[in-house]
């Protein structure tokens, strides 16, 4: 029990730089207080105080699962890449003009660091449409374009074979 009152005691020393208000806690635990750095190697005297959790254990949210009725409200189409500019604001985005079959559509996507335009012009590709159009660095998105990304690349999801533009996708 001593060790351990010392582990304790030299603990709250060594924590308090970085955890001041849970090192003063911790040293009312064990019936100390205004510790300095010497005294984290001295005998713990005294009374002990009221013990309580030092920290609230931090409760993880499981992952919800999704109903299938969520993932019907997805609304996903093809949609062909038709034309691709530069963003006026962003290093990284491109700004693309997507031919959904009813309509064009521009879209911004984060793509600019691994396609060229040329690689993405004519490419098939799958489409969220029925998503709130959102401003990215000032330009409107109207939907977003489904990419995998595994740390290092990013991929666009492509159907494997040719498929009408606006063919849905579920």
């Amino acid at each position: 029990m001593h060790v351990c009152m010392r582990i304790v005691k030299a603990l709250s020393v060594l924590m308090y730089p970085f955890l001041p208000f849970s090192s003063e806690k911790l040293q009312k635990m064990i019936g100390q207080k205004n510790l300095r750095w010497d005294d984290g190697k001295t005998d713990v005297k005294g009374e002990l105080g009221d013990i309580e959790p030092l920290f609230k254990k931090i409760e993880m949210e499981e992952e919800k699962m999704l109903d299938i009725k969520d993932f019907e409200k997805i609304e996903l189409k093809v949609g062909e890449i038709k034309s691709v500019e530069e963003h006026p604001k962003a290093d990284k985005l491109w700004v693309l003009k997507v031919d959904t079959g009813d309509e064009i559509r521009q879209l911004v996507a984060g793509l600019k660091n691994y396609y060229k335009k040329e690689e993405l012009i004519g490419k098939k590709i799958v489409v969220v449409t029925n998503l709130k159009p959102a401003k990215l660095r000032g330009v409107e998105s109207n939907g977003m374009l489904l990419a995998a990304d595994d740390g290092k690349n990013v991929v666009v999801l492509t159907p494997d074979k040719k498929v009408e533009n606006g063919a849905r996708v579920g």
